[in-house]
């Protein structure tokens, strides 16, 4: 928070990180306006980074009195100098890489100079008497921190660093000639809760000297607030453990009561709250008072900031919420009303409709309220009970209603409902499903609502109106097909989960046999010999293929042989049969069946026939009919 605009005016600068709207990576300048507002819409800068926590500080970094803005993003810091028309093009600092900064002068020579957390270690850009775009880099650390603070913590009139990390505080006391080797402290929590979440630096005691103070741990009753109060030899005193909410993330330092002392404030991440420690706790009272915030389950340590803008020289606070932008609680003056109203949905839509309006009512607790509603999250907007939602695309929705008082405090967790339009449900009644043997498919269908319109496709993603029964022609042999339709209601509520089915055309074969009986005629005693062949003249390796051999009376079977070794043959009382487990499009397979005439005289008439599993449209051609006579036949 402060003035990058130039009117004497603190101003609140947000930044936003990655997003899939052209709002990513980009500096939102709301700017205070005279009468204590902030303009609703920002004023947008887009950094053109790509990468980066994109962490901002506020600082007169040229020495011009006016405060310039500096952005941590993955290419480096992009120092954005505020000139007459705001905030200019941005100067890129070789920091790369940063997670956190704080603007201070660490180096004693009068220059402000960066303290930069980055992703390689705490980094320390020393700005020469020109300007932040030349000096001098420096590394504290080799590791990535938690979060990095400033201050005077050693009492020695010098700006210090302090690095939070992991478990533990460090102090890094500024010296003439660059920085003491790191003091450590305990964060004070109990391990395994004994991570830190936020860190801030400010006197709490009022005696003048900097203290330090972390938020450690995560849910309760393992989540505390801590305290080191600065001691008279520079050195940190112990741990004060004051138990807070729960899930206390970022901290902040800064007079939030108006009582001249300086506060703690923590946001507690997924609890819809916000914690001020008052220095000035009065004795056996809870030393943490909550205010209702908008849910977030989680807040960057640099997502909280607190000052003065709404210009009635009350402390605000401002908190960066990635559901809901820019949060600003502002601070109120001693017997101003500040409690929020609470606002409840006394009757909302059915969970599931069948329709595409929706109706919901709703009341808040304190009279005179007005109300805001906002569905599927779109900006909120000015509603009054009962509200009626129309046009509803098929599927869940959500709205929420948030009142607000006559002191302009609106509910900080707004009531929430969730519903369903959804479609007519279709259902497919008859038609073909697995593999079929035939050229069309006919599919019959309906649905739960009355004057359903319907939308059929067919082997395509592609709907168009059609009506039940739908037939399908010259289906090609060998082919897979994909049948969907769906019902449109008279509102124009569309099934958004078709009725489905799939299928396959069978491939064609055609098996054709040809069948020879030789010698004719042939004398009793001598050996008749019967050659069949088979042959598959369709497109299609044909499977299960049988052929049958009829061996008429007069004949003895004496032998069979086939020029497919896989062939099983086999005879019994009048015939003999062979199978072959297929027969590939354009094959011939031929068998040989001999016997013995024990026939004295007359004709002998035999039948070859062919059949498999395999789908054959042409049976003219699946049988041969052989004749010998015997002797002279009579």
């Amino acid at each position: 928070m402060g003035d990058v605009t130039g009117d004497g005016r603190a101003d609140v600068v947000l930044t936003t990180g990655p997003a899939s709207t052209a709002g990513a990576y980009s500096l939102w300048i709301y700017r205070q306006r005279t009468d204590g507002g902030l303009d609703p819409v920002p004023a947008q800068i887009r950094t053109g980074a790509s990468a980066g926590s994109m962490a901002v500080s506020l600082a007169d970094l040229d020495g011009d009195g006016r405060l310039d803005a500096a952005v941590a993003a993955e290419p480096g810091v992009l120092v954005y100098k505020q000139g007459d028309a705001g905030l200019g093009s941005p100067v890129t600092i070789d920091v790369p890489g940063g997670l956190d900064l704080e603007v201070a002068d660490v180096s004693g020579d009068g220059a402000t100079d960066l303290v930069v957390n980055t992703d390689r270690g705490v980094r320390v850009w020393k700005q020469t008497s020109t300007g932040p775009a030349t000096g001098v880099l420096g590394t504290l650390t080799s590791t990535r921190a938690t979060e990095v603070e400033t201050g005077d913590v050693t009492g020695d009139g010098r700006t210090d660093v302090v690095v939070a990390e992991g478990s533990t505080v460090s102090v890094l006391a500024q010296s003439p000639d660059g920085f003491a080797a790191p003091v450590t402290y305990a964060s004070g929590g109990t391990a395994p809760w004994d991570g830190v979440n936020g860190l801030a630096v400010g006197d709490t005691d009022g005696d003048g000297r900097a203290d330090v103070h972390v938020s450690v741990g995560g849910n309760r009753p393992n989540s505390w607030v801590v305290t080191r109060l600065q001691r008279g030899d520079g050195t940190l005193g112990t741990a004060q453990v004051t138990g807070s909410y729960d899930i206390p993330e970022s901290l902040e330092y800064a007079d939030v009561t108006g009582d001249g002392l300086g506060d703690l404030v923590v946001a507690h991440g997924g609890w819809n709250s916000l914690g001020v420690y008052d220095s000035a706790q009065t004795p056996g009272t809870n030393p943490e008072t909550r205010f209702a915030i908008p849910y977030a389950s989680h807040y960057d340590v640099d997502g909280l900031a607190v000052g003065d803008v709404t210009g009635d020289g009350r402390a605000d606070v401002a908190l960066a919420d990635y559901n809901n932008g820019l949060v600003l609680l502002r601070g109120a003056a001693p017997g101003e009303d500040i409690t929020s109203p609470d606002t409840t949905i006394t009757n909302p839509p059915a969970s599931s409709l069948r329709s595409r309006t929706a109706t919901l009512s709703f009341t808040g607790s304190e009279a005179g309220s007005s109300f805001e509603c906002s569905l599927d999250k779109s900006p909120w907007a000015a509603c009054a009970p009962p509200m009626t939602y129309g046009d509803l695309a098929v599927g869940p929705h959500y709205v929420q209603v948030r009142a607000t008082d006559q002191a302009g405090n609106p509910d900080q967790s707004p009531a929430t409902a969730s519903f369903s339009v959804v479609g007519p449900d279709t259902t497919i009644t008859s038609g073909p499903t697995g593999a079929i043997r035939a050229t069309s498919a006919t599919f019959a269908f309906g649905a739960n609502e009355n004057q359903a319109t319907y939308q059929c496709a067919f082997d395509s993603t592609t709907f168009t109106a059609c009506t039940s029964p739908a037939t399908y022609a010259n289906l090609v042999p060998g082919s897979n097909h994909s049948f969907s339709v769906r019902a449109l209601a008279t509102d124009g509520r569309l099934d958004t989960t078709p009725a489905t089915r799939s299928f396959s055309v069978d491939p064609v074969v055609d098996l054709g046999v040809t069948a020879t009986a030789a010698p004719d005629p042939v004398k009793k005693g001598g050996t008749l010999t019967w050659t069949t062949q088979v042959r598959n003249l369709g497109a299609s390796s044909a499977t299960g293929v049988r052929l049958t051999q009829t061996v008429p009376a007069g004949v003895t079977v004496t032998s069979t042989t086939t020029s497919d070794a896989r062939a099983v043959c086999s005879s019994s009382a009048g015939s003999v049969r062979c199978d072959v487990a297929d027969l590939a499009a354009g094959a011939t397979w031929t068998t040989t069946v001999r016997g013995t005439v024990t026939a004295t005289k007359g004709t002998l008439p035999a039948t070859a026939s062919v059949s498999s599993t395999s789908w054959d449209t042409n049976a003219a051609n699946d049988t041969a009919s052989t004749t010998a006579k015997v002797g002279n036949g009579r």
